[in-house]
């Protein structure tokens, strides 16, 4: 049912994503109403059950081409799909923040790319935006003391000579 869910009714998952996924095949939801509550709780169930999962997971969305093509590419996302997609990554996401993956700041890995770029989930002082506005805005500051005490002088310097 898992594997469904990432790749559509009908589609064929792929070895790897078989391999990571077979643990949670076997998790049942009880006492959910809606698919969406017995999704979301597979997945929690998923999570708990194999720490870690999402690295897989994100790892293994790189043999199927189309996702490999997003992540290369970094696709925005569109915000029409991207609150579905929240949905349904958003756990995995939350459980890639814990991993060794994320905290070793590799940007490369898909899970990364996925979370933090592609659907904007990360903390914004890890993202690469954040250090460029952070350097941007020191960069003004030091331009502007500097400026002030150029005028500072200049003008204390015009005042004593007058």
């Amino acid at each position: 049912m898992l594997l469904n869910l990432f790749k559509g009714p009908g589609a064929i998952p792929s070895p790897k994503q078989k391999e990571v996924l077979a643990p949670c095949e076997s998790i049942v939801p009880d006492g959910c109403k809606t698919v969406e509550e017995c999704t979301s709780l597979i997945i929690e169930k998923c999570i708990e059950k194999v720490p870690g999962i999402s690295v897989a997971l994100f790892e293994a969305m790189q043999e199927d081409p189309k996702s490999a093509e997003a992540l290369r590419r970094r696709q925005q996302i569109p915000s029409d799909a991207k609150a579905k997609i929240e949905q349904l990554i958003g756990p995995f996401c939350k459980d890639f923040m814990t991993t060794h993956e994320y905290k070793k700041g590799n940007k490369d890995h898909p899970g990364y790319i996925f979370c933090c770029e592609m659907l904007d989930y990360c903390s914004f002082y890890v993202q690469t935006w954040f250090y460029i506005v952070c350097g941007v805005v020191g960069l003004l500051l030091l331009v502007g003391i500097a400026g002030g005490a150029f005028f500072f002088f200049y003008s204390k310097r015009k005042r004593m000579g007058k």
